[in-house]
């Protein structure tokens, strides 16, 4: 049993089961009765026109014959703003590390990576290439703490950071 609540009027439903409600955008859904004042129809015709329907669309057009639902039009909208600007630095914040890795590309510079372990049993600290083989070359121990190193190079081999 999957209950829903309908984005309009806020009662649950129970989807699965009477399939008395239509699923619009983004995962919402709306029950049958606000679906008809909408003139949302309901069934396989009606699928296509509810997924026209965003969360803020119902809201907007059943608030026209509840006032009452301004309220939660106002909260919807702060909460649009709220993710617009975490969206915003988000994507400032990818192109700021594309423009490091391109700037790094364009110096010639690499980023390495490197497997570090240390044994447990002797202390020895030894650098691999690979994960395969995490055996100590000093006391055979398999004992060890294992490490990925990320460090860049310029062009010439030399570590930069």
């Amino acid at each position: 049993m999957r209950q829903e609540q309908c984005v309009a009027c806020e009662h649950f439903f129970d989807y699965e089961k009477t399939k008395t409600g239509q699923s619009i955008l983004n995962g919402d859904y709306i029950c049958s009765a606000c679906a008809t004042q909408l003139g949302i129809p309901m069934g396989v015709k009606g699928v296509a026109v509810a997924m026209t329907y965003t969360k803020m669309r119902v809201l907007k057009e059943y608030a026209v014959k509840h006032p009452e639902t301004q309220k939660r039009i106002l909260a919807e909208n702060e909460k649009s703003k709220k993710n617009g600007e975490r969206l915003k630095e988000t994507v400032s914040d990818f192109f700021k590390s594309l423009a490091g890795f391109a700037e790094m590309i364009s110096s010639g510079e690499k980023e390495m990576t490197e497997e570090k372990f240390t044994c447990t049993s002797c202390g020895n600290v030894y650098f691999k290439a690979h994960v395969d083989e995490t055996k100590c070359p000093k006391c055979g121990s398999m004992q060890t703490k294992h490490e990925t190193i990320r460090f860049r190079v310029d062009r010439d081999g030399n570590k930069i950071d």
